[in-house]
């Protein structure tokens, strides 16, 4: 094991570092043709309540869209819907995390990302959260929950995470959209906190 950004990370057959954010070329193709999911639980008070409200002691409480360069596309409370850089998260702030790619054509891949980069700027949508735990259906059509945007990016691209209907999407909480089918076997990066589970490359299953 080798240090790599302030984190240890596991060292590959060829005497290689796995970085935070392994290239997928030779691993699981371009990132020009995989849709990438980034599920993240931290150590703050926004997630802990996240995670009390999905009734999870293990899991995420935020996803971002990993997008080509490497960047994060994401709504949280702080900036709604922007790009974010790869460091935005402080590693000592992340408790678990998975990271997940899912082979895709690029014609409807390119037609996710620009319906993606079409939300930054809009704003969180706090009724949201409020209508998960309450079981309400409240929901802001012009705002967004991180899980409800990756969701409604997917189904932009006819990539279907869940069978959820597209005007019920704002229902779904990171912990739901974790449970997509189409995530098993695709985990390229998983790292719990105080353990020595960390790894990178094709992590099967990915559950």
């Amino acid at each position: 094991m080798e240090s790599v950004g302030g984190r240890t990370g596991p060292v590959d057959q060829a005497g290689v570092v796995a970085p935070l954010e392994r290239p997928l070329a030779g691993i699981l193709g371009d990132p020009a043709t995989t849709f990438r999911l980034r599920f993240v639980a931290e150590k703050d008070l926004i997630s802990g309540g996240i995670k009390w409200f999905e009734g999870k002691g293990v899991g995420p409480s935020h996803v971002d869209i990993v997008m080509p360069d490497g960047t994060y596309l994401g709504a949280r409370n702080k900036g709604g819907v922007a790009v974010r850089p790869v460091d935005y998260i402080k590693p000592d702030d992340i408790v678990w995390e998975r990271r997940y790619a899912i082979p895709m054509d690029p014609v409807p891949l390119t037609t996710m990302y620009a319906f993606a980069n079409a939300q930054v700027g809009k704003g969180y949508d706090y009724s949201d959260i409020f209508s998960i735990a309450l079981h309400a259906n409240w929901n802001n059509p012009d705002k967004w929950i991180c899980s409800e945007l990756a969701l409604a990016t997917s189904y932009a691209g006819d990539l279907f995470l869940l069978n959820v209907q597209a005007e019920f999407t704002h229902r779904i909480d990171p912990g739901r959209l974790h449970l997509s089918p189409l995530l098993r076997g695709r985990c390229y990066y998983s790292f719990v906190k105080g353990t020595q589970t960390q790894t990178a490359g094709l992590v099967s299953p990915a559950v």
